[in-house]
């Protein structure tokens, strides 16, 4: 591949130098404005105001009242450079806006995209287009699906990781998660938060339905989420996260993640958007399908394993290149080895007193 997915396998993983903000002609607020103006200030970032000239826009009923589309994009320019930011508008053509779009973006320098998403009437969770719904699976690059509400003055950003559940390319696809939700805290001078669901194993689920679990099963299951647990602290206190601020909760992400975005005041949550097994054959996963549904706050998408080059990313850290592509994932395996042997070592012990 060319373009954003060349790019993107090299330098820094969470450069945001370039943001693409898709302007919706079916809606006369755009909140993703602002975020982009505060993003741009914040990174040094060049933004690009995007928009459609496709065979569905242009029978829509909202089309713009414009002489052109550029006309138009340049009316939500002004507010960005009369701050001194670098703005370009750009109109993709095309006879679908969906594969116009996901086209334009592979070829472009854009490294990050930001787009409204809108609450379905009366309801609370957010109604998602077709269009929402492919770039979740498709975006090469990160995505930044923004709800109606304006960030904090310093901004909670919590990242959504499964270090202990994550194997290969999965691992290094929540360092990169990590890394992005501690650039973005830092640079917009707010709070970093994690989250980590253990799931109900099932003999616990066994348990709350009545039925006895075999004889040290109970043992087993309580050091093994102790187990987890050493995994996620350490995880994440390579990334500054102070142990106040990480929350592991025992139940469905899908339903916890909302509880505590929300208990937190949450402003963005970073997280995954795909199927952790699914490289090959994009899905986007229960959890971030939920989620960006439920959440009250912006979700910032990393982009799967499988598009941007995450294996050679791991190949070239292997060799040794520099700089670091990751930050220090040998120190994380090497934790991982080391709570496993833990792990046996304390099991061995448990089960010798059982003798």
């Amino acid at each position: 591949m060319t373009g954003t997915y060349a790019r993107h396998t090299q330098g820094n993983a969470v450069g945001i130098v370039n943001l693409a903000v898709i302007i919706d002609s079916t809606s006369t607020k755009q909140p993703a404005l602002a975020k982009a103006l505060t993003l741009a200030t914040q990174f040094g970032a060049v933004v690009t105001l995007l928009s459609f000239d496709t065979k569905q826009s242009r029978a829509s009923p909202h089309a713009p009242p414009y002489a052109s589309l550029h006309a138009w994009l340049d009316h939500f320019a002004i507010p960005l450079r009369a701050r001194g930011i670098d703005v370009i508008t750009q109109v993709v053509n095309g006879d679908s806006a969906d594969d116009s779009l996901l086209s334009w973006l592979r070829q472009s320098n854009v490294d990050c995209v930001l787009k409204d998403i809108h609450r379905h009437g009366l309801a609370k969770r957010a109604l998602l287009t077709d269009t929402d719904w492919r770039l979740v699976t498709y975006c090469p690059v990160p995505l930044l699906l923004s709800k109606p509400r304006q960030w904090q003055d310093s901004p909670v950003v919590v990242a959504a990781v499964d270090p202990p559940h994550g194997g290969g390319t999965n691992a290094y696809l929540d360092h990169e998660i990590m890394a992005y939700a501690a650039h973005m805290a830092k640079r917009l001078s707010g709070t970093l938060h994690a989250f980590h669901a253990l799931h109900p194993a099932a003999g616990t689920m066994t348990s709350l339905a009545g039925v006895p679990l075999p004889r040290g099963l109970d043992q087993a299951l309580a050091i093994d989420g102790q187990r987890r647990r050493w995994a996620i602290k350490a995880f994440v206190k390579r990334y500054g996260v102070d142990q106040q601020h990480l929350h592991v909760t025992v139940g469905l992400p899908e339903i916890c993640l909302p509880s505590i975005a929300t208990e937190r005041n949450a402003d963005i949550v970073v997280m995954g958007a795909l199927a952790r097994n699914s490289v090959t054959s994009p899905e986007v996963g229960s959890t971030a399908e939920s989620a960006i549904e439920s959440l009250p706050c912006d979700v910032f998408l990393a982009p799967h394993a499988g598009f941007f080059g995450l294996p050679d990313k791991a190949s070239r850290l292997a060799r040794g290149e520099k700089p670091n592509p990751f930050i220090d994932p040998k120190g994380y395996r090497n934790f991982i080895d080391e709570s496993e042997q833990a792990f046996e070592r304390c099991l061995r012990r448990e089960k010798s007193r059982d003798q």
